[in-house]
């Protein structure tokens, strides 16, 4: 029994001994070989790896590549000496290949275990990308709508980037509050990769098509929500001047701008008797932003104040009355010649005002000095040559109008005011701008006869101007005058 029991151990031993070289035989496999190959092939090293099989025969090699890439066919594997540098046989490739994993071997005769040796992978033909991974930035109250998307794959460009709303081109646009944009992003390949026909995206969007180009189109969806106060809380009625001695400015991250300290009405009808505190961030003369500048107060970020004559090129900030601390300003400005910037960050006790005088402004291409004759289907069309990318909006009479008031197309910058945003001004002269981000050009119009009937759409819309009201009182006289002739017929008749 006890001999028995000694040979059962022995048997372990060797057991366990013929494990652990075999481990280590295979380990030693992958010691001796390393990768090598172009930066398009996208093997997997941490997955990829060469085993010697039970009998000592042949080694193998298991090639795999990166998640959300493929050959269009297996890759040819040849195998270089390192340590006698000399090339010897190609691996063979296994006939039940998949196209996750490619199988190769070679003899191991023809490997010495105490060598160093290379595996160079050489691919044929595309390199199929079947994931793509993206980080989409999701609009942002009061900030330009984003121009552009981080791509995380390799071989991937992104060729556009453009934003719809309510069925119109919003791209260059300020996001609104409580609305719904769709981001149309198309993608294209670099040189030597290709997507494949059904490849997937990474987060899901809610379509996508393929271009005739082999690009493809995702389309991913985006609701804002109600505006944030950028000053919260505002119940302090006393505030004079000095409420600014319990703020301090970190203006260390705005290049080619400066700030100004305000003190006012806040221009609410209902606060109009309460003043507060201001803060505007301006460029310098010659520059303008590209992007709005970041406001933040505790790691809140600020929302600027509407457009006003004071504000054409700036942003303006109201702060929190009942708030003290540091106001962190970050932005940068660029050459409206060159695009250059310069590190340069000033302060000032009052609002700054742009002087472009030296600057040639833009201009008024088609429709200048146009006459609108009361078209119930034809609005008044004017064309300027700025980009549209920098378009921000229409002032009719030195007033901003909202957006359902006109519609706005490239080319380069083409602006239609409605017939029902017409009729509700007064007949005569009036003054439009066309505004961008770094000047406007202007020109005046006519609004001749003031006949269209439009008022169902004219109700729906917010007016500027005097509006239909302008000629109610005609309206109403020439009733009267009817009324009049038609009372004296009957006098005289009834005579």
């Amino acid at each position: 029994m006890k001999k028995i029991l000694q040979r059962i151990g022995l048997l372990a031993m060797a057991g366990m001994l013929l494990w652990g070289w075999q481990g280590m035989n295979a380990k030693a496999a992958d010691d001796i070989f390393t990768f090598k190959y172009s930066s398009t092939c996208h093997i997997d090293e941490t997955k990829s790896h060469v085993d010697k099989d039970e009998d000592g025969q042949k080694y193998y090699l298991y090639l795999y590549q990166e998640d959300g890439y493929a050959f269009t066919q297996a890759p040819s594997v040849s195998l270089y000496d390192e340590t006698d540098k000399v090339p010897l046989l190609s691996f063979t490739e296994e006939q039940d290949n998949d196209n996750t994993c490619y199988t190769y071997f070679i003899w191991a005769n023809n490997i010495d275990p105490t060598h160093k040796y290379s595996i160079n992978i050489r691919k044929y033909g595309m390199t199929i990308i079947t994931k793509i991974r993206i980080t989409p930035t999701a609009p942002v109250i009061g900030q330009t709508l984003p121009s552009k998307w981080d791509i995380n794959t390799t071989g991937v460009l992104e060729n556009s980037l453009e934003w719809m709303s309510d069925g119109q081109d919003v791209t260059g646009f300020v996001a609104e509050p409580n609305k719904t944009y769709s981001a149309n992003i198309t993608l294209s390949t670099e040189t030597d990769y290709e997507f494949r026909d059904n490849v997937t995206i990474d987060p899901k969007c809610v379509t996508h098509d393929m271009n005739n180009d082999r690009s493809f189109t995702f389309v991913y969806e985006f609701k804002t929500g109600d505006a944030q106060p950028s000053n919260p809380g505002n119940t302090n009625t006393e505030i004079t001047w000095e409420k600014w001695n319990d703020w301090t400015i970190n203006r260390d991250k705005l290049e080619n701008g400066h700030i100004a300290k305000g003190y006012g009405l806040s221009g609410s009808a209902a606060e109009s008797h309460d003043a507060h505190l201001f803060l505007y961030v301006e460029p310098k003369d010659g520059y303008y932003f590209t992007e709005e500048p970041k406001v933040s107060w505790n790691d809140t970020l600020l929302v600027p104040l509407p457009k006003d004559s004071s504000t054409l090129y700036g942003y303006k900030y109201q702060l929190d009355d009942n708030g003290s601390g540091t106001i962190v300003v970050e932005g940068k400005a660029v050459k409206k010649e060159t695009n250059e910037s310069e590190n340069n960050g000033s302060e000032t006790s009052a609002p700054a005002a742009s002087n472009d005088s030296s600057e040639e402004p833009y201009k008024i291409i088609n429709g200048a000095r146009s006459t609108w004759n009361g078209s119930t289907t034809e609005g008044l069309t004017i064309r300027g040559d700025g980009d549209f990318a920098k378009f921000a909006g229409v002032r009719v009479d030195g007033n901003w109008i909202p957006s359902a008031h006109y519609e706005a197309k490239s080319g380069s910058t083409i602006v239609t005011l409605k017939p029902s945003y017409l009729a509700s001004l007064s007949e005569g002269e009036h003054t439009v701008d066309i505004m961008w981000i770094d000047d406007s050009a202007s020109t005046t119009f006519t609004v001749a006869a003031n006949t269209a009937t439009a008022q169902a759409e004219l109700d729906s819309v917010p007016k500027t101007g005097e509006g239909v009201m302008g000629w109610m009182p005609e309206a109403l006289l020439l009733v009267a005058a009817g009324l009049t002739i038609m009372g004296a017929l009957r006098l005289k008749k009834a005579k």
